[in-house]
């Protein structure tokens, strides 16, 4: 956690961080729940690592939705264009 600290910058911290919850199948979903639990924890984490609640944005309407294509995961498809121009802290 410590080396993880030091690559965080201040102007990481200015920048919002953006949490992406996904599993494949509404399956997934119910029986694996520990693995959504741990993704997120990773909120938490963030938290950890110097980012204020406020600028944490959590996509998770995604949950059950296949990611061999992104047609039906509005989630990815309205936050990839801020991926993509470097938007997020991390």
């Amino acid at each position: 956690m410590q080396a993880d600290m030091q690559k965080v910058k201040p102007e990481h911290l200015k920048r919002e961080a953006y949490l992406y919850v996904r599993q494949s199948t509404p399956r997934q979903v119910l029986e694996n729940s520990e693995s959504t639990k741990r993704q997120y924890a990773l909120r938490q984490r963030a938290i950890a690592l110097g980012w204020h609640s406020d600028h944490i944005v959590v996509i998770d309407n995604d949950l059950g939705q296949s990611g061999a294509s992104a047609v039906d995961r509005e989630g990815f498809k309205s936050s990839w264009p801020r991926w993509a121009w470097g938007t997020p802290g991390w």
